[in-house]
């Protein structure tokens, strides 16, 4: 309202003024001497043709410049109005007095108040640079008329009657300036719709025209008025050229800004940009390009790949822009360039340029260095399918090769045998001299295993100090036994680890395809067997898998049966591990983890029951469990603390079996606690692998209002495209990147990845296992969020919990 107010004036203005000025012009012309004349033809002509020539060359500029915003929006009726007049006075100037003379004026000013008065109507405000068409016809047509009135004969009706004008002559020259003062005040509306400076010159433009058609009625030929409306109708023009010229500055004054904005942007990127014509000759390379061959603008520019770089690689920088000319559309490639370093790899964008005729002339490229990236994502590979110790296959590899192995031995009804290696008391090397020995010593079997295998043959390490070999094609059962027997010799040798000599024995378990399973985990659950009765046997020894082979399976399903009684017997617990926030150092949340008191056996570790139970039912049981212990401790601990979080993790069993989300609502209704306080924690294979899980996680975890955390990421192999359809909002990094950090760059480069995909997705970053105040301080430069570990505490009982963190968070 107020700038509706502001602007009154203004637009009182605009109006104004198309009253005055006429006004003025009027007026002047009521005072001119009569009966004066001046007859200078010459003068005349000048004027004229200076008028015609003002009005074609802005219609010229109009065509020229069309392409600009600027110049594209100029109504359409302004190029028709300046056309036909700028015709017609060109001609009426060339003519010597006469009816001609005086017909060709007065139908300029007709035609042309008639073409600006078209701007009342949809079609002449439409866009002159839309609608090229019409100005050609209006040419050819006012053309053609005017050679008609220049034409021997009675072509042009009287315009003179003893050196007065007629009728007709005063009628078109009174119409035509109706029609201009009609056309500038839709102008001016059409300024004050628009807020167009220029509208309004050219609505004065129109004004003087339309003034100049009523002072006609008031002259005749030669005498002061005449004189004096041909002034007006000059400055008429000249006010035409000034709008014009005002608008082609404009538009090169925005054109050198965007320029120089462009070739700043151009030039400080850090990717490199270039331009190649249609023969692969360089156009313009930025500064980037420049530094990065090290090479100069002279000695790049014309030069085809081929004259620049080896032959093959400007084959393949060639082949590229030929495939991008082909299609014409933005294709995206990776090219390999040298660097100091080595060959570096390179995501380039390459798209056709097109002229306005879409035409196209040359091949645009930005290629982004994305080698760091490309190893981090080998190194995210390497992780997922082999071991990060020992460089050995891991078990994800093993098992799909295998698998693929008993298909083919199947098919050609061949052996094929699977070794399960354990070390022989190699946790006495860990207790005794400390984990760096133990891991180089199983750098070293790792080592000595694969030098030992055929190149067809597959050694990985399942984990631990446990291996596994594939021999995919055997012919009879000595010839791997007589493989066992090497590998136990070689073990057998000293290792020298940092000074000290040590052995690692082995007892190996063989199993055999088809006589001991039709499939691999079959196999390595029957080699496993039989290497447990090796250790049972004296250990440093193999065995193979018979069918009597029960020892450790009974032993198994003592544990087993053990578990099935262990959350009647209370012999289930939880501890909590805090989380803090990085950036406050306040407690976020706590991660629940169970643990196992055996009557007999005393604490057993998670990593032997939980995938005891994993392959069982029982994990459906102990991991309800587990929701219900959670969500009533959180009970109690909400009210005291309302933004504390409780992670639990859930097994990808749980989540395929029926029911889970109307457990997860019940328990949550029962204890009332926010959906928004539990954050459910799923490993990364799991994740990956299950459809189920994916299934349960795109329909029922959204609707719960559950927070989803993926654990461990990074050591399985996550697909991206399917990562970022999940409705996940955390990523937690494994702490087998973080327990290295700041002496492994790997894990470095690895954790900053993990945590700029994070980021990229708008993920949460947890990272666990931090356990040094390097590690934290790394973290959270890096842009980590949160973090838990022994360097913040051990976890701890619900009870020791509370003491340590809740009761100082409610005296807070």
């Amino acid at each position: 309202m107020i700038s509706r107010l502001l602007a009154a004036p203004v637009r009182l203005a605009s109006y104004l003024q198309l009253v005055i000025y006429p006004g003025l012009v009027l007026a002047v012309s009521l005072f001119l001497p009569e009966n004066r004349f001046f007859v200078h033809l010459p003068l005349h002509a000048v004027v004229e043709t200076f008028g015609a020539l003002v009005a074609l060359f802005v219609t010229s500029l109009i065509l020229i410049f069309h392409r600009d915003q600027r110049i594209a929006e100029m109504p359409l009726a302004v190029p028709l109005g300046l056309t036909s007049m700028g015709l017609l006075d060109m001609f009426h100037a060339a003519v010597g007095p006469g009816e001609a003379f005086v017909w060709l004026h007065s139908l300029a000013t007709f035609v042309g108040g008639l073409m600006f008065a078209t701007v009342s109507m949809p079609f002449g405000r439409r866009p002159a640079s839309e609608n090229l068409i019409p100005l050609g016809v209006i040419a050819l047509v006012v053309v053609a008329a005017a050679s008609l009135s220049i034409w021997p004969g009675q072509w042009v009706p009287a315009m003179l009657v003893d050196g007065e004008f007629t009728l007709s002559a005063r009628l078109l020259n009174l119409a035509g300036g109706v029609f201009f003062l009609f056309a500038a005040y839709h102008l001016n509306r059409l300024y004050d719709r628009q807020d167009e400076k220029n509208h309004r010159l050219f609505a004065l433009h129109c004004a003087l025209f339309g003034t100049a058609g009523l002072i006609f009625e008031l002259s005749t030929i030669w005498d002061a008025a005449w004189w004096w409306w041909h002034v007006m109708r000059l400055a008429a023009y000249c006010i035409a050229l000034v709008v014009m010229v005002q608008r082609i500055m404009g538009a090169l004054v925005e054109h050198e800004k965007q320029q120089r904005m462009l070739d700043g942007i151009f030039n400080n990127t850090s990717s490199v940009m270039y331009v190649k014509d249609t023969e692969g000759r360089h156009m313009h390379v930025n500064r980037r390009y420049l530094d990065l061959f090290g090479i100069t603008p002279q000695r790049i520019l014309g030069k085809r790949d081929s004259e620049l770089f080896p032959r093959e690689m400007a084959e393949v920088f060639e082949c590229n822009d030929r495939e991008v000319l082909e299609s014409g559309h933005l294709l995206q490639f990776e090219e390999q360039a040298p660097h100091d370093d080595g060959m570096h790899t390179y995501l380039s964008l390459k798209f056709p340029l097109r002229d306005k005729y879409e035409r196209t002339y040359a091949v645009a490229g930005i290629s982004t260095d994305i080698t760091e990236h490309k190893r981090a994502e080998q190194r995210l590979l390497e992780l997922a399918h082999y071991d990060e110790l020992t460089g050995l296959p891991n078990r994800n590899y093993f098992m799909q090769h295998l698998a693929q192995h008993v298909e083919i031995a199947r098919h050609h009804n061949h052996l094929l045998a699977v070794l399960f290696l354990d070390l022989d008391r190699f946790k006495n090397v860990n207790d005794s001299l400390g984990h760096p020995y133990g891991d180089s010593l199983l750098k070293q079997v790792a080592a000595r295993l694969d030098g030992l295998m055929r190149q067809e043959d597959i050694v990985a390490r399942l984990g631990g100090d446990e291996f596994v070999c594939l021999l995919p094609s055997v012919e009879h059962r000595d010839q791997v036994a007589q493989v066992a027997q090497k590998i136990i010799a070689a073990l057998s040798r000293p290792f020298d680890v940092d000074g000290h000599e040590l052995s690692a024995c082995t007892s190996i378990g063989i199993s055999l395809f088809p006589d001991d399973g039709g499939d691999g985990d079959t196999l390595i659950k029957h080699a496993d067997s039989a290497m447990y009765r090796a250790k049972d046997q004296g250990r440093n020894r193999y065995e193979y898998y018979t069918h009597e082979l029960t020892l450790q399976v009974s032993q198994r399903f003592r544990l087993e049966g053990d578990l099935r009684h262990a959350i009647e017997r209370r012999e289930l617990y939880l501890v909590w591990q805090p989380q803090f926030s990085l950036a406050s150092g306040e407690l976020i949340g706590a991660e629940c983890l169970l643990r196992w008191q055996h009557p007999e056996h005393g604490l057993v570790p998670p990593d032997e029951f939980i995938p005891l139970a994993e392959e069982s039912d029982l994990i459906l049981f102990i991991g309800d469990w587990v929701l219900c212990a959670a969500i009533a401790q959180m009970a109690g601990w909400q009210a005291r603390v309302p933004s504390l979080k409780a992670s639990i993790n859930l097994s990808p069993r749980q989540l395929s079996a029926a029911g889970l989300s109307q457990r997860i609502r019940s328990l949550l209704e029962q204890y009332g606690v926010s959906p928004g306080r539990i954050q459910l924690e799923l490993t990364e294979s799991g994740l990956m692998e299950s459809q189920a899980v994916n299934a349960w996680l795109g329909q029922e975890a959204a609707s719960l209002g559950l927070l989803l955390s993926i654990d461990d990421f990074g050591t399985g192999y996550s697909s991206l495209s399917r990562l970022k359809t999940l409705p996940i909002n955390q990523l937690k990094i494994d702490r087998s990147f973080v327990k290295d950090i700041p002496d492994d760059e790997n894990d470095i480069a690895i954790t900053r990845s993990i945590i700029g995909l994070a980021r990229g997705l708008e993920l949460e970053v947890v990272a666990e296992g931090v356990e040094t105040a390097y590690q934290e301080r790394f973290l959270r430069e890096a842009g980590c969020d949160i973090a838990q570990g022994y360097y913040y505490s051990r976890p701890v009982s619900a009870a020791e919990f509370e003491t340590r963190y809740l009761r100082s968070q409610k005296e807070e």
